[in-house]
């Protein structure tokens, strides 16, 4: 029984030693799964195409936008426009005519009476606007650009932060499911040794005690294998919350280890965080610049081309209109001072944010470059101690067989043996989770 528990420790760090050379295929595959099922990644790129969008809603802006326009006007009432005609030029003609003696001159003119409000009038046209310079439409669209690559780096962040989550958790996963057959692979050494027991105690060579002794150790191991199983259950239903699978859904083991190599890598300039803080510096300096280019016009062509006039004739009521319009904000009390003090503080904010980033990003690859050669140390270290109580534990059985050593000492080694066999399993499984920590810090 020995000998198995042996092969089946050694096949275990046999499958789980490579880990920080590769890959692993199956947890790259759930990782792509989860990249496609999570729902707070789904979200981020919802928000990307939502930036999208608005980049070219700002692109838009420099085109031309032409518009259709009529309206026709009904008008009864309201001010009129009073002009004695009439009452100037009549009196003249009547002279006019006595003097001639003639009827040359119309002695009938009335006088005009035209309202100010138009009636039965028509406006029918095509209206043209074209922005020939504008400061604030040209900074709007590098600032919507700046924003849109600003999105894009949280979704690469976020997918970067759940690759790590999601191989994480498979580990942990794989560890709990090893962790559950050294409990079973030492249950079934100690029902062994009870039964070995029994057989002693029946033939006279033992007392009773020694079968309650084993008894109480198998109950107590029970207890650590349902333990484990809870523990193996949480971990299995928190890796299908990250993949938004049902919470019981079976996960592959994967047996089958790519090698590779891991070469020592400190670059940090390919990390999403980096171009994140990049695209909100530099939006924050589009938008100090369109401040300061506030202080220049704004310049804009309109074109109507149309029918203007009294019905729907058409006859000659055809008109064309050009204007070309500038604006031009000369003083505005100050405020646009304060609003350029203001965006240039935020702006100096940013590059500082960055500049502590930078440290942080180069802090994390250093101590996960520690913690990866740790865990190399480490499992090293505990396969020496797992083999030696191994050893201890074959030695003990052979003296208990002999009856040179009480039961108590060789159940103490029976423990022993299987606590540096999950420490073993904990120091080896360090190992994938340190490489994964490295990905992450070096966004690999």
């Amino acid at each position: 029984m020995l000998n198995k528990m042996k092969v089946i420790i050694n096949l275990g760090i046999l499958l789980l030693a490579p880990f920080w050379l590769g890959a692993q295929s199956v947890a790259d595959a759930y990782v792509l799964e989860a990249m496609t099922n999570n729902k707070a990644l789904l979200q981020k790129q919802n928000l990307v195409a939502q930036k999208r969008s608005e980049v070219s809603q700002a692109q838009g802006l420099f085109a031309p936008q032409l518009s259709f326009q009529a309206n026709y006007t009904l008008a009864y009432g309201g001010r009129e426009l009073n002009f004695p005609v009439g009452d100037m030029l009549n009196p003249a003609y009547a002279a006019l005519n006595e003097l001639t003696e003639s009827n040359q001159f119309p002695t009938d003119i009335e006088n005009v009476e035209e309202q100010f409000l138009p009636h039965n009038f028509q406006e029918t046209k095509l209206r043209l606007i074209q922005p020939i310079f504008n400061s604030d439409l040209y900074y709007n669209l590098k600032a919507r650009q700046n924003l849109l690559s600003l999105e894009q780096a949280r979704v690469e962040a976020y997918e970067l932060e759940l690759a790590y989550t999601v191989k994480t958790a498979y580990y942990q996963y794989l560890q709990s499911e090893e962790g559950i057959k050294v409990y079973e692979s030492n249950m079934a050494s100690l029902k062994a040794l009870l039964e070995t027991n029994r057989k002693l105690v029946k033939e006279g060579q033992q007392s009773p005690e020694a079968v309650y002794r084993t008894q109480v150790a198998i109950n107590h191991l029970k207890a650590d294998w349902q333990a484990a199983v809870e523990s193996r259950d949480r971990a299995r239903n928190y890796f299908n919350f990250l993949l938004n699978r049902p919470l019981s859904k079976a996960i592959t083991i994967d047996s089958n280890v790519n090698s590779g190599t891991l070469a020592p890598d400190t670059n940090i300039s390919q990390r999403p965080e980096l171009k994140a803080l990049e695209a909100a510096r530099l939006a924050q300096a589009n938008e100090v610049n369109r401040l300061s280019a506030q202080r220049l016009p704004n310049l804009n062509l309109v074109v109507d081309a149309g029918f203007q006039g009294f019905g729907y004739e058409f006859d000659e009521q055809e008109f064309l209109l050009m204007q070309v319009g500038l604006q031009w904000n000369i003083f505005s009390g100050f405020s646009r001072r304060s609003q350029q003090a203001t965006a240039n503080l935020q702006l100096e904010n940013l590059q500082l944010q960055e500049a502590e980033l930078l440290q942080q990003l180069r802090l994390q690859v250093a101590q996960a470059w520690v913690q990866l050669e740790s865990a190399q140390a480490q499992m090293s270290a505990q396969q020496a101690a797992t083999e030696n109580a191994r050893k201890n534990l074959e030695i003990a059985q052979k003296k208990y067989a002999q009856g040179q050593i009480l039961l108590l000492e060789l159940l103490d080694a029976q423990n022993s043996y299987q606590a540096e066999q999950q420490a073993l399993l904990i120091s080896t499984y360090r190992i994938p989770m340190a490489v994964a920590a490295i990905e992450r810090a070096t966004a690999l």
